[in-house]
């Protein structure tokens, strides 16, 4: 069982007993002491485990409509879930007039990038995040809170009455926390406003809702993820971000080695606003470390861009958001122009990627550039669980998508690109199906034109014999 409090430098990566766990990256880790003999366990509270119980039951998360069931791999559909999800914290202790998580070793297992948090006794106190491989620092108080003394319940801090006209709770995890923040009613104001101490942050960047907190090389380090709100229905509602009292960066290019934005203040008020929404309401504005996604996603595309990072694009519960991950990190890109799931994405020869098809907007395109989405020529027919394949003279042939046809994309004369019908698929309704799964493997072998059938496999798949017009007319580039 680990503490999830300050660290105690250690040969490896992880400490033993009621060490805390110490970050592997090439950072190095903060300075601390020892776990004393102050520490004292908060005891579970059983009216709070009731209530959360209660407040369990009655937020499941709804997700989105799917215009078109994901049949590639419908396991992977998304289903409703409990928003409260359950938590690995086996207990809290008190420690120097806070609370610390103890979570067990395994939930740092394949963490990159863990956060230690430190929770206030009463919610009008400020909760610490830190990422232990930087040391980045940030200290973050509700601005309104009342003095809540806080309960355990199955392992969740429960604030009820913190917010004033709501209750708070945390389910501090290896990598953050999630405040949750419930609304029986509708408040006076309907906002949440966080006192930020910056003091330890080289600077601000705030893009597709989600606020990153870098250091002086332009490093995401921490980051406050796009709140939700979810009512008891199990809908979304939209929420609006803003930052006042210091200066922040809105630039959706890629932050790594860029100009930081210094914040000009020691603190700065971080408000989530929404309007028009039911009650009761839950909002989650999320606090965490770089090492995972911003977004939960499936049906989403990993496209490698030409500096070695990776540009990830929708998907089911994101479908709207992109992000780019470099070494370990992930920092949040602008968003699409159209909602996509189960879509293609090819780096094209200049490094833009281009996005085609999927769920929700299936004819059309788009082209992502430095961090910005454009709208491109939309496609001849409408694709979903399409393949698309970049060619050796720089097209890129878009096959089936629960069609029969095939289409390609290239630059014409003057350099506007314009999509061509090429061959279709004959016979056989499943022929989609049939050519998505062999169709890369001509492509990763790198085709020549006018490449023989014979000389790709010793002995040609029951799909190449079945359909021998179609794959010559790739082999060809036609």
């Amino acid at each position: 069982m680990l503490v999830h409090g300050p660290s105690i430098r250690a040969s490896g990566c992880v400490g033993l007993g009621v060490l805390a766990v110490i970050g592997c990256s090439g950072d190095a880790a903060p300075s601390s002491s020892p776990l004393g003999q102050s520490s004292a366990a908060l005891a579970p509270s059983q009216e709070a485990q009731a209530w959360l119980a209660d407040l369990r039951g009655r937020f499941v998360l709804t997700p989105p409509a799917l215009p078109v069931a994901p049949t590639r791999l419908p396991s992977l559909s998304p289903q409703p879930r409990a928003l409260l999800e359950s938590s690995k914290v086996e207990g809290f202790e008190h420690l120097d007039g806070h609370l610390v998580a103890k979570l067990p070793a395994q939930v740092f297992r394949g963490i990159t990038r863990p956060a230690r948090v430190r929770l206030p006794e009463r919610a009008d106190g400020a909760f610490e995040l830190t990422d232990e491989a930087s040391g980045m620092r940030l200290s973050v108080t509700r601005v309104g809170a009342h003095a809540a003394t806080v309960e355990e319940a199955e392992g969740w801090a429960v604030y009820r009455g913190g917010a004033g006209e709501g209750d708070v709770l945390h389910r501090v995890h290896a990598e953050g926390t999630e405040d949750y923040v419930h609304f029986a009613h509708k408040p006076a104001k309907e906002e949440l406003r966080y006192r930020v101490d910056v003091s330890a942050v080289a600077g601000l960047r705030l893009v597709s809702k989600v606020l990153e907190f870098v250091n002086a090389k332009g490093d995401p380090r921490l980051r406050m993820k796009a709140p939700l709100a979810v009512d008891e229905k199990g809908q979304r509602h939209g929420l609006t971000i803003a930052v006042e009292g210091c200066a922040f960066s809105r630039d959706p290019a890629s932050p790594w080695g860029k100009l930081v934005t210094a914040p000009g203040a020691s603190q700065c008020e971080v408000v989530v606003s929404w309007e028009g929404s039911s009650y009761p309401l839950l909002v989650d504005p999320s606090w965490t470390a770089s090492g995972s996604m911003t977004q939960f996603r499936n049906g989403h595309t990993s496209s490698t861009l030409p500096d070695g990072r990776v540009l990830v694009v929708g998907g089911v519960s994101s479908p709207q958001t992109s992000e780019v991950w470099d070494q370990g990190t992930f920092a949040v890109s602008g968003n699409t122009t159209q909602q996509r799931h189960d879509h293609t994405a090819n780096t094209l020869p200049d490094g833009r990627i281009l996005v085609v098809g999927g769920g929700f907007s299936s004819q059309t395109s788009e082209v992502w550039s430095n961090g910005v989405f454009a709208a491109s020529v939309a496609p001849m027919n409408a694709r979903q669980h399409h393949t698309a394949s970049s060619l050796p003279d720089e097209r890129v042939l878009i096959v089936g998508g629960d069609t029969k046809t095939s289409e390609a994309r290239g630059p014409r004369a003057g350099g506007s690109p314009s999509w061509s019908a090429s061959a279709s698929l004959s016979p056989g309704a499943d022929a989609g199906a049939e050519v998505r799964r062999y169709l890369p493997a001509f492509i990763l072998r790198g085709i020549p034109q006018g490449a023989v059938l014979g000389r790709l496999f010793a002995v040609p798949p029951p799909e190449v014999t079945r359909y021998p017009a179609f794959f010559a007319q790739v082999a060809r580039g036609a």
